[in-house]
């Protein structure tokens, strides 16, 4: 077992053991990606430097994203402003749960205003 799955199984333990409401989606083509973005939101745990293209993708269809405070996905951020950065994973964990419960309660007013 390399660094990474060792990463993502404690990461998928986070998310179970805190009951978040995450999904773990694989593949996805260009369309359903897109349709993604808009639905929820995108957790960017990479740290390893890259061009970052998810975090485009998302800005670009105006979802909320969370990112690891790095060099590169602070770069590519600069100014936008429905971005979380985190370094720890508890950090991730608060994060997440904040989104969802702010998420929630936005459905919940739209559902008594109309």
């Amino acid at each position: 077992m390399n660094k990474h799955d060792k990463n993502i199984k404690h990461l998928v333990k986070i998310v179970t053991t805190n009951d978040l409401p995450v999904r773990f989606v694989g593949y996805l083509s260009k369309d359903e990606l897109q349709i993604m973005y808009q639905k929820s939101f995108l957790i960017f745990a990479s740290s390893v430097e890259s061009f970052g293209l998810p975090l485009l993708e998302a800005r670009q269809a105006n979802s909320v994203i969370v990112a690891r405070r790095t060099v590169f996905s602070k770069e590519i951020l600069e100014g936008y402003v429905k971005v979380y950065f985190y370094s720890e994973i508890k950090e991730l964990a608060m994060i997440i749960k904040k989104i969802s419960k702010d998420r929630v309660k936005c459905e919940e007013k739209s559902f008594v205003d109309n």
